[in-house]
């Protein structure tokens, strides 16, 4: 597909979501590879229960001990509860109403849980995590600005389809300068701004566009 092309053409859109995407100032293709992450959520350092730190956003990879039980603590609230091992402490799981994701938690299988852990003495616990099967690749995941009807985690697919199916751009950087000041390729920034290989690679990839970004303004001056 051409970076021009309308985003309601992009597979998963249509007229609906391209209205929304729209309130984000994402009308083409190229608008929605240019939307770039608010901040991430690193994934790729997992941290043992006992030595993760109180009220702060760490990953955690450990074992489901139980299915989630219901407790319906009173109208239009109801917690669905699990207890999680990663072999040496055990850490509770809570979601509030919120049945599909305590339904996804299969008992003896291994998930890695990013949340805030709270707690007192040997007790920690965690409320509704974000959570996926341990054997998907640790990531530094993206998080990006949302509106009505369009999360996070929507963009995201949709940046992933746009990567599949959109035209490589062309760079507008010539391959002298690049080389010159060791900078990546324009698809590989793209690419790494969202999805970030490393620590490194997103540093990398925000020099390269950030650089782009000043040499084509002194270019405008000049």
């Amino acid at each position: 597909m051409e970076l021009r092309s309308s985003i309601k053409y992009l597979k998963g859109v249509g007229e609906k979501r391209a209205a929304m995407l729209a309130k984000l100032g994402i009308c083409t293709l190229w608008d929605l590879l240019t939307f770039y992450p608010r901040t991430y959520e690193d994934w790729s350092k997992i941290t043992s229960i006992r030595n993760a730190p109180m009220n702060e956003n760490v990953c955690i990879k450990a074992i489901v001990g139980m299915p989630c039980k219901e407790h319906r603590i009173r109208k239009g609230m109801t917690l669905y509860k699990t207890e999680v091992t990663d072999g040496e402490m055990l850490l509770d799981i809570t979601f509030f109403n919120n049945p599909y994701s305590a339904k996804k938690l299969e008992q003896g299988k291994e998930y890695l849980f990013f949340g805030r852990i709270t707690g007192k003495g040997y007790f920690r616990s965690m409320n509704s995590p974000e959570f996926t099967e341990a054997e998907d690749s640790d990531t530094i995941r993206p998080i990006y600005p949302q509106t009505a009807g369009m999360n996070s985690k929507a963009i995201e697919k949709l940046v992933r389809t746009a990567f599949q199916y959109a035209e490589k751009p062309v760079d507008p950087l010539p391959e002298e300068i690049r080389n010159s000041y060791c900078l990546m390729e324009l698809n590989d920034a793209l690419r790494n701004i969202h999805f970030p290989e490393s620590e490194d690679m997103l540093s990398e990839a925000r020099r390269r566009l950030i650089f782009e970004e000043l040499f084509l303004l002194e270019l405008g001056l000049l």
